[in-house]
Formats: structure tokens, C-alpha cells, sequence
């Protein structure tokens, strides 16, 4: 699609089926296409914000469609918009319901355990003009109804990536970045950055060395 707002910022594609595509934009919502991209129709068009940080397509259950809004991506001196959190639809992109997390910001990432897709886990890298403590790794066990925050190290470190392990889905590594952005100002990398990883589907973390950068990583 060339009539939209901003830069494409997520794609997801059905897992069995290579002709169903979802492409979300950095200010434009939803687009789904049904004939591997020869034509497109939007599909998110009512939400509250049409700021796309990520789109995930259950395997359990591929009608099953996790959306988080506001692009986390904001490097060098582009802008972004935040969100108003995490978006469900259970008929592929048809419909959809507010699932919650409506402060924070803008989401890195949207990983759903393929054995279960009420499991989802969503990296969150916060608010992008103030420091807040809604930011890091959150983890659902119910489909949306309740979140847990699992991972969090300040109120200037986000979530910005999070994978689940194929055949090991308590194995999960997520990718943490420290970011400060003022009108006047721009800063990245910090203490808190750093890749972590679970065994445990998100109970415990353990921070990754050995082969890493020892610096600050940004």
C-alpha cells in the first residue's frame, strides 16, 4: 500500500496460509492483505491509535491476532507516536477488543507462546518523551485480562524485543534498551541495557555476559 501514514513498522504473516498478510505503519493502522499483497484493505481503522509497534499471529490458532500500538523504534532524531496499548482480535482482523496497557507507550515487540494463545508476552518501551515505570516485559496468562510486569529494571529501560524459544517455550530471550528523549535532548544506551533470558516463561531473568560488549550497550 502506498496511501498511508509513515513508514511500515511491523509485518506478520499467517503461519499456514502464505497468501494472508498483515502490515501494520507507523501512523497509519492496519492493512490485510488476502492475495499475497496484490491488493490490501485496512482492518484497524476504529482503533484509538493507529500507531503500530508490532503485530502477532498466534500458531495455535492463526483467527487469533495480537496488535501492540506505538512504535518503539524512535533512533536518531525520528519521531513516533505512542499508543493506547495491546489490541486483540479473535477473527482475523475483523474485530477487535482493547486488551489492556494502555500506558506503556509504545511496544517493541508481541510474542505469543505457540502452545497457548491466551499466554502473550509484550515489551513495552514506554512513553518517549518522559521516564515512567510502565515499560519493560509484561506477561498475560488469561488472554488480556490481567498483565504482570516480569521483567523491569528502571523507569528509563524498556522492552524492546522479546522471543519465545519454538520447541522450548518457557525459554524466552528479551532485549532491553535504555532510552532518554527531551525536545532539547537524546540519549541511548545505559546500565540498563542488555539481553536477559528466562527458563521459566518469564518468572526469573538472568542478565547475558560472556561474549557481550562490557560497555554500556545502546
Amino acid at each position: 500500500p502506498l496511501n498511508i501514514g509513515g513508514r511500515i513498522s511491523a509485518l506478520a504473516m499467517h503461519p499456514s496460509d502464505m497468501s494472508t498478510i498483515y502490515a501494520g505503519a507507523a501512523s497509519g493502522g492496519i492493512f490485510k492483505s488476502t492475495n499475497t499483497g496484490q491488493s490490501w484493505i485496512p482492518v484497524f481503522e476504529d482503533a484509538a491509535s493507529l500507531s503500530i509497534g508490532d503485530i502477532a499471529i498466534a500458531d495455535a490458532d492463526p483467527d487469533i491476532v495480537w496488535v501492540g500500538t506505538g512504535e518503539a523504534n524512535a533512533g536518531g532524531g525520528s519521531m513516533t507516536y505512542d499508543g493506547d496499548g495491546v489490541y486483540l482480535s479473535e477473527d482475523g482482523g475483523n474485530s477487535w477488543m482493547h486488551k489492556g496497557l494502555t500506558d506503556i507507550g509504545s511496544v517493541g515487540r508481541v510474542a505469543v507462546d505457540p502452545r497457548d494463545p491466551d499466554v502473550v508476552y509484550v515489551a513495552a518501551m514506554g512513553r518517549l518523551f518522559s521516564n515512567n515505570p510502565d515499560r519493560g516485559i509484561f506477561r498475560t496468562t488469561d488472554g488480556g485480562g490481567t498483565w504482570d510486569k516480569v521483567l523491569y529494571l528502571n523507569d528509563s529501560t524498556g522492552g524492546i524485543d522479546i522471543v519465545v524459544h519454538p520447541l522450548h517455550p518457557d525459554t524466552l530471550f528479551a532485549c532491553m534498551w535504555e532510552r532518554g528523549r527531551t525536545p532539547d535532548r537524546r540519549t541511548y544506551g545505559g546500565q540498563g541495557s542488555g539481553i536477559f533470558r528466562s527458563y521459566d516463561g518469564g518468572e526469573s531473568w538472568t542478565r547475558l555476559a560472556g561474549g557481550l560488549h562490557e560497555a554500556e550497550l545502546r
